[in-house]
């Protein structure tokens, strides 16, 4: 009878240690990057893979904020690197506003907008200054590698 509860206390533990590990979700252009990285936000994921190339299309990002640690990167094996660009709408200095750590693998990010036009942000990633931004991690991380960062600039 130990035995058994023992058991099923381990087995139960297991199950509650999977069920709340974060995973890796596929993204297609369609579903939308900013979706992906607000339910990442929330914990659901920690690796968001882009499973859409450059030849498809590009993934139109409106400025998010990395808020729980988490990858981004591109599916291995594709023709060409998932690109991703600003919004239309993006306006403003910071692109992308790092609060946790952020990893971005085999990714072009692009200051061209969905629209065609450029200078729609003037730095690509913004990493908060504590204390005024109150961010979880004091110190996040940001890791970007293999990745082709363009046209990042804006005017006046």
């Amino acid at each position: 009878m130990k035995f058994f509860r023992s058991a099923l206390i381990v087995s139960l533990a297991l199950l509650f240690a999977g069920m709340s590990s974060a995973q890796t979700i596929e993204v297609t252009i369609a579903q939308g990057l900013n979706a992906a990285i607000d339910f990442a936000n929330q914990g659901n994921a920690d690796t968001l893979m882009l499973v859409d190339g450059g030849d498809v299309g590009f993934y139109e990002l409106e400025p998010p904020t990395i808020e729980s640690p988490m990858t981004i990167m591109a599916k291995p094996g594709l023709a060409s690197p998932p690109v991703i660009r600003a919004a239309a709408s993006t306006d403003q200095n910071d692109f992308i506003r790092v609060k946790e750590d952020l990893t971005v693998i085999g990714v072009v990010i692009d200051g061209q907008a969905g629209d065609g036009t450029y200078a729609k942000f003037k730095y690509m990633f913004k990493i908060n200054n504590p204390p005024a931004d109150n961010p979880p991690n004091l110190e996040p991380k940001l890791t970007v590698l293999d990745c082709h960062l363009k046209n990042v600039y804006k005017t006046g």
